[in-house]
């Protein structure tokens, strides 16, 4: 078991940079164990890494900084919008911001297929 262990091919991280979406999606935002005032980052010793596992770290770090700015903007916006829940279910902003409005419905009208190899739809079209 443990020959197999060390000649076992390791997981390269191309590979899961692949697979991974540029921008942070919602489970990334709004991760309760990352939420907090100082988040830990990777860190970007240089001294003993190969150049793939800098551009991870790096890639990584990207993502981090971007989640916690993405989901900053939202929490600011949403507290000057004053949202209050109705009696009857509706919700009613009370509030007004400049990078907010209220979205009265959505609708996914097309998902095209995926590109051979990719797990990722082409295109999704929304109205």
């Amino acid at each position: 078991k443990l020959i197999c262990h060390v000649h076992a091919a390791r997981t390269n991280h191309v590979h899961k940079l692949h697979a991974m979406p540029l921008c942070p999606d919602e489970t990334l935002i709004w991760n309760y164990k990352t939420n907090v005032t100082a988040m830990a980052h990777y860190k970007l010793n240089i001294q003993f890494v190969s150049l793939q596992d800098y551009l991870y770290r790096n890639f990584m770090l990207y993502q981090q900084e971007s989640a916690y700015s993405i989901r900053s903007d939202i929490t600011r916006v949403l507290q000057r919008l004053q949202p209050v829940l109705r009696a009857n279910n509706t919700t009613v902003f009370q509030g007004w911001s400049r990078m907010g409005m209220e979205l009265s419905s959505c609708e996914i009208k097309e998902v095209s297929q995926a590109k051979l190899g990719t797990s990722i739809p082409q295109r999704v079209l929304a109205v």
